[in-house]
């Protein structure tokens, strides 16, 4: 059976030319400098060391020589690996963890088409049926599986920097939960190099990367610190409890409604805010703290 697919374009970035690699020149120089630019691409978007096997399969070099040493196409993959979902999607295809990438197409490239939570706004209803209820804990519970994943199959955990609602997807058979803008994604030590990169803060959120929360050093005042909360943490905050202005939950998230069990929200504030701050919180929810919310959810299914 044919699966839906979803056609997506790069998106505008600052990625650097090809300035160095001139068509005029031999084709090994030519192929030389562009395995070395792959190569650095990714270590420094995913801190990840690919050897010359990797980078030909990622550059398909075999099958563009017809324009001067593949030169046009070239600059089209050129401009695909400084898209971060793109090379997210490319690198970590074989964990299944986010969607498939079908294919490409000069700067496009296609990708799984995947269910919405469909309903969202209906779900997350005060007055919610049993049935309801129990889809929405089914589809948290997905949710931290997913979490699971990005803490412990990758080389390094993996951060989602923005998380959103509507990013999360389903499976067509409802067994599993991917997450469908890799804009955001991250490993820990890119995130930590970005928040930590040393520019000039006034305040702790100067210092963030969206939801990667970090510290500004108030002494310095200079960004100096990695990223001190974590995916679960956020998710807590933004996708269970609901979202947050200043203080008050404007919008229910999906397990806040009339049948959430008042330890449940308990379990929720934790794991939201570990340390119970004032403002908004920059601390990791913890393994145990998952693990007691984890618990206290598969008991509804």
């Amino acid at each position: 059976m044919n699966e839906s697919i979803v056609f997506k374009s790069i998106k505008a970035s600052n990625y650097g030319k090809l300035s160095s690699i001139s068509v005029n020149n031999s084709a090994i120089l030519l192929e030389n400098n562009f395995i070395e630019g792959i190569k650095k691409v990714v270590k420094s978007k995913f801190n990840l060391a690919i050897n010359d096997v990797d980078v030909k399969i990622m550059s398909y070099s075999q099958h563009s020589q017809s324009d001067g040493n593949g030169y046009i196409e070239k600059r089209k993959l050129w401009s695909l690996l400084h898209d971060n979902e793109y090379l997210a999607l490319f690198l970590y295809d074989k964990y299944n963890v986010f969607p498939k990438l079908v294919g490409t197409c000069g700067t496009f490239y296609a990708v799984q088409r995947l269910n919405s939570i469909s309903g969202y706004k209906h779900l997350v209803s005060l007055y919610d049926s049993h049935a309801e209820w129990a889809k929405r804990v089914k589809i948290s519970i997905m949710i931290l599986d997913f979490l699971l994943q990005l803490e412990e199959i990758f080389p390094e955990p993996m951060l989602i920097c923005d998380v959103k609602m509507n990013n999360f997807r389903v499976t067509s058979d409802f067994k599993k939960v991917k997450y469908i803008n890799l804009d955001s994604i991250h490993p820990l030590s890119v995130a930590n190099r970005i928040t930590g990169d040393g520019s000039n803060c006034k305040r702790h959120s100067d210092c963030d990367l969206f939801d990667c929360r970090s510290f500004c050093n108030l002494i310095t005042y200079k960004c100096q610190h990695g990223v001190v909360n974590n995916n679960l943490q956020i998710v807590c905050e933004k996708i269970f409890l609901g979202w947050m202005l200043s203080g008050r939950i404007m919008i229910s998230g999906l397990l806040m409604g009339s049948r959430t069990p008042a330890i449940l929200v308990e379990i929720l504030e934790e794991c939201a805010n570990p340390f119970s701050e004032n403002g908004t919180p920059r601390a990791q929810a913890t393994k145990e703290i998952r693990k007691r919310l984890y618990n206290f959810l598969v008991h509804f299914i």
